[in-house]
């Protein structure tokens, strides 16, 4: 099993437990016991736990345990190798998958069964999603419960590209908060050589968080690396940075 199918089984389990923090705690315990012979796996879980609680139990929330002033509560997913998202708005009782490929390409399916195995994605997270609802007494949990998840349109998709899903999925992350299509400023232009552009400027960005984030344990080693290659090409390295590695 992949890291990435761990961290999802992590947030698989959170509607196990009665309390959302003392499900992620439980959820990290499972998936970790599972592979105690892997090097490095904790650390990352206990991130990833630290992470979930911090912006969902510990910040602001409504009084029923759900986020509230933040906009949608918005999730990223990987199926068949292409990243989307999924995104729940409690104020408009609206479900809205946000995916980059134009509708006649993409590869996410919308299906509903009684059966849970044989629904679609979207179906099965909906169906999670309430089950979470439920689980803490929510009083939109049944209104929720008869929303059907539906694809958001969007100016900007994109038609024969399957290379790119990971970006734009990353910055609708960033930028989308419940606005309707004609008011949702995510940057991408429509044209497609503008937007190629975009997507090598966001590549760079997403990069440089990525590497030179506190989360990242080849931090130190990777800079470290940087410098040095700087400093062997002559590049000029800003006085008082220090890598280790």
């Amino acid at each position: 099993m992949s890291l990435e199918e761990c961290v999802a089984g992590l947030f698989g389990m959170l509607d196990e437990a009665e309390g959302l923090k003392r499900s992620v705690e439980d959820a990290v315990a499972k998936v970790a016991s599972r592979f105690p012979n892997s090097e490095g796996l904790l650390p990352v879980l206990e991130r990833y736990k630290s992470m979930f609680s911090k912006s969902v139990v510990e910040d602001k929330v409504g009084p029923s345990g759900v986020k509230t002033d933040d906009g949608p509560t918005k999730g990223m997913f990987l199926e068949n190798g292409h990243f989307y998202l999924v995104s729940f708005d409690m104020e408009k009782l609206a479900i809205s998958v946000i995916d980059n490929m134009h509708p006649s390409e993409s590869l996410i399916q919308f299906s509903d069964a009684d059966n849970f195995l044989r629904k679609t994605t979207p179906f099965k997270v909906k169906d999670v999603f309430v089950k979470y609802l439920r689980s803490i007494r929510h009083p939109q949990s049944l209104e929720f419960d008869r929303v059907i998840p539906r694809r958001l349109e969007i100016e900007w998709a994109t038609i024969g590209n399957s290379v790119d899903c990971g970006a734009f999925a990353m910055r609708h992350m960033e930028t989308w908060f419940g606005e309707t299509n004609e008011k949702w400023d995510s940057g991408f232009p429509c044209a497609h050589t503008q937007k190629k552009a975009s997507l090598t400027r966001l590549r760079k960005k997403y990069a440089c968080k990525i590497i030179s984030s506190e989360a990242n344990i080849l931090r130190n080693e990777v800079m470290g690396a940087a410098v040095a290659w700087n400093i062997a090409e002559g590049f000029e390295v800003e006085k008082g940075i220090e890598w280790e590695g």
